[in-house]
């Protein structure tokens, strides 16, 4: 039999083989680094992609917030103002007219009561007059109780139901005359000065 006969020496056979070797162990690792180059510049991009995706969500976001607050803003400059208006108006009566406290009175008991005042006037000498509508004879009822009421002596004399009257298919209309006992209006004037 015939044998390969290498006239090689050993020595260049070794440094053929550690030369193949070392080129093998190169080319391995210059595959995988490009692979984790590739995986890195992969991440890299899906990275991207998702920062700018939640930031078009973040835009939306603050765009929808902001529309929020510009639709709340408007209404809630309007209810300051009103509050304000009416506290305004709250402290004109109380510091200016004293006998806002009994046509409060009033006031309160035709609303508990139903009844609709329409209209009111007030003379010089603290008589006040009261005209409304009541729909039936129960919140008619209401009206004319809560007058009587023994609390209500004490800031009101002399209430009376000065007209009733009933049109078929309107509601009762009544004038109820009353006087302030806080009055603030003057009664008299005396040399320029105020007598109350």
């Amino acid at each position: 039999m015939a044998q390969d006969i290498d006239l090689m020496p050993p020595e260049a056979t070794k440094k053929e083989k550690t030369a193949g070797s070392i080129n093998r162990t190169v080319n391995v690792t210059a595959i995988v680094s490009l692979l984790i180059v590739a995986a890195v510049l992969t991440a890299l991009f899906g990275y991207q992609l998702f920062l700018a995706s939640s930031a078009q969500r973040i835009d939306s976001q603050t765009k929808d917030a902001q529309d929020q607050v510009i639709a709340q803003s408007s209404k809630e400059i309007t209810h300051r103002a009103l509050v304000e208006k009416l506290n305004d108006t709250e402290k004109f009566l109380n510091s200016r007219l004293l006998f806002a406290s009994s046509y409060k009175i009033v006031l309160d008991i035709l609303n508990k009561s139903g009844a609709i005042l329409t209209q009111s006037k007030l003379k010089n000498d603290g008589t006040f007059t009261i005209f409304g509508d009541a729909k039936t004879t129960k919140i008619f009822n209401k009206v004319v109780n809560a007058l009587n009421d023994e609390k209500l002596n004490e800031d009101l004399e002399n209430i009376k139901l000065v007209t009733l009257t009933k049109i078929p298919k309107e509601p009762y209309k009544f004038t109820i005359e009353y006087k302030a006992l806080k009055k603030g209006l003057l009664e008299k004037v005396v040399d320029g000065e105020d007598e109350i």
